[in-house]
């Protein structure tokens, strides 16, 4: 948590408590994992897309069909990877030395990247070719986004972050009446 500032600590802190003993069955842990990597894949993804100035690219990954199997996990997955390949048609888009993942991190995607595949991983769900390929996505989306005079990149993390908070709302509620 030193990466974050008071306020963002503060509000770690309060949903740490809230998390705590919030494990349900191994069926609704696997609805909250499926939950986490949908946003990361579709939404959150998409918003780097937009920022970055590919907002045709932005919407076919956010209209993909929620990811809660593994069939929508595959189609999710054939989207990406054709978005990727339309976005390395386009020329080199950066590289790795120049690029700041922090503002990703800070908005949610790591946190919702590692959650997602905690459970589902050993579960022996195909998340690799997905979970990479949204990274490659928001690392070229993100970097371009970077170039550009014009935008408003701490709002769009506090934005995303926001965003994190209600996945966490619905994951948290997500069995808690059963």
């Amino acid at each position: 948590m030193a990466d974050l500032d008071p306020e963002e600590q503060h509000l770690a802190r309060a949903y740490q408590r809230r998390v705590a003993g919030s494990r349900r069955t191994d069926e609704i842990e696997e609805r909250r994992a499926w939950m986490a990597l949908d946003w990361y894949a579709r939404p959150f993804a998409g918003t780097w897309l937009r920022l970055g100035g590919l907002g045709a690219d932005a919407t076919e990954v956010e209209s993909t069909t929620p990811i809660t199997d593994d069939a929508s996990l595959e189609a999710c997955t054939h989207v990406t990877r054709r978005t990727r390949r339309s976005i390395w048609e386009h020329g080199p888009v950066g590289s790795f030395s120049r690029w700041n993942r922090d503002p990703v991190d800070r908005a949610g995607g790591r946190a919702a990247e590692e959650a997602a595949g905690r459970f589902l991983r050993p579960r022996g769900h195909a998340l690799t070719p997905l979970l990479s390929g949204t990274w490659s996505l928001i690392f070229r989306a993100s970097y371009a986004a970077s170039r550009l005079e014009s935008i408003d990149l701490e709002g769009t993390v506090h934005a995303l972050q926001a965003e994190a908070l209600g996945l966490l709302e619905a994951i948290l509620e997500c069995g808690s009446n059963s």
